[in-house]
């Protein structure tokens, strides 16, 4: 097994040019066609999503392990400078194909290496429930679960191993009566619009602009649907009543777990009496059931979340570790920050102030 690691900015680890920028974009391509194949891949680890990034002043480091000339396993890190010097974070990382053991001990030993050499002074690493493996790995090199500057998160997840009558009966009683209100009034579900992503877009960018919150431009979709789209890790759900787009979702596949990615409603007055959403989720659970997931992970416990309960479970804490000189101290003072409303409040003031923590999409 083979080695590397390399930084998108345009040099390895060592600090050594790695070429002109072609070179960077071959790497980019070999990355997301791993990604492409890889059981536990995400979105936030694509070459797309570190490129969004840098467009709020990350700079990106990337992990690669290879087997000859294939990649078998990875993580991508964003790291930001601050005045307390370089934070990396890494989301839904370590990856490996087959969720190998081995080759996500090998991707954790070089994340140590790698935070060493180029002075990361924290890495921050963000899993999901169902990634076992690479928090053991990770648990094993000393990263530890922290509350730190992150709140708990519980989510509604959903069984799918019952037929859409048997979940509906576990259901909150409102969730069948607003499908069947739904189908009545004739809305449709489709998931293979020729102009889903399109659809959905501008859905989602209504809905954006209603409750003013950040969003990826249009062209990350279309990036996501083109890369993904035919390995079904990522599906648009678009509903439409008298022949016109109303609502939609634009999920993700994880494993065998489908999350609820993004939404978008039609603020047409007609068009939000139905309440549609109910048949898109349903809708979009019947498709991940024939497509091989075992959950529906509704990524949150947002009031309408709630009607769709079956399970609630909740996602882990972020992982720490901390790096470098006085790394105790650090850690220390991390967790009086953390713990007093007052020094919380002064620091992210200044963290909004300086341009540290602006409001990216997620």
């Amino acid at each position: 097994m083979v080695t590397c690691w390399v930084n998108e900015q345009g040099t390895t680890a060592g600090g050594i040019p790695a070429g002109l920028d072609a070179a960077s974009k071959v790497e980019d391509r070999q990355w997301d066609d791993f990604l492409k194949i890889c059981h536990y891949c995400h979105h936030e680890q694509s070459s797309q999503f570190a490129a969004n990034r840098q467009e709020y002043g990350y700079r990106c480091d990337r992990i690669v392990v290879r087997d000859g000339e294939t990649i078998v396993g990875g993580a991508q890190i964003l790291v930001q400078s601050t005045p307390l010097g370089k934070l990396a974070h890494i989301q839904r990382a370590p990856i490996a194909t087959y969720d190998d053991p081995q080759v996500l001990r090998q991707i954790v030993r070089k994340l140590e290496e790698m935070a060493i050499a180029n002075s990361y002074r924290s890495v921050r690493i963000d899993l999901f429930p169902h990634q076992t493996r690479a928090f053991k790995a990770l648990e094993a090199a000393g990263f530890v679960c922290s509350s730190l500057w992150s709140s708990a998160m519980n989510s509604v997840v959903v069984p799918l191993n019952f037929t859409e009558e048997e979940l509906l009966a576990r259901m909150h009683k409102k969730v069948a009566y607003e499908v069947r209100r739904a189908r009545n009034k004739g809305a449709l579900v489709l998931t293979d619009s020729e102009n889903a992503v399109d659809e959905f877009y501008d859905l989602h960018q209504a809905t954006a602009s209603h409750q003013e919150f950040p969003i990826f431009p249009r062209e990350y979709f279309t990036y996501l649907w083109r890369t993904f789209g035919q390995t079904g890790k990522v599906q648009p759900f678009v509903a439409y009543y008298h022949d016109k787009p109303i609502a939609a979702l634009f999920n993700t596949i994880v494993g065998n777990h489908m999350y609820f990615g993004w939404g978008g409603m039609s603020r047409d007055s007609e068009a939000k009496k139905i309440r549609v959403n109910y048949l898109l989720h349903m809708t979009a659970m019947a498709w991940a059931r024939k497509h091989g997931c075992t959950r529906y992970d509704f990524a949150g416990t947002q009031p309408f979340k709630k009607w769709f309960a079956v399970d609630i479970v909740e996602w882990p804490h972020a992982l720490r570790k901390v790096y470098g000189p006085a790394a105790a101290w650090r850690w220390k003072m991390m967790h009086i920050s953390d713990n007093s409303p007052f020094i919380k409040r002064a620091v992210k003031k200044a963290s909004y102030e300086l341009g540290l923590t602006p409001r990216m999409p997620l």
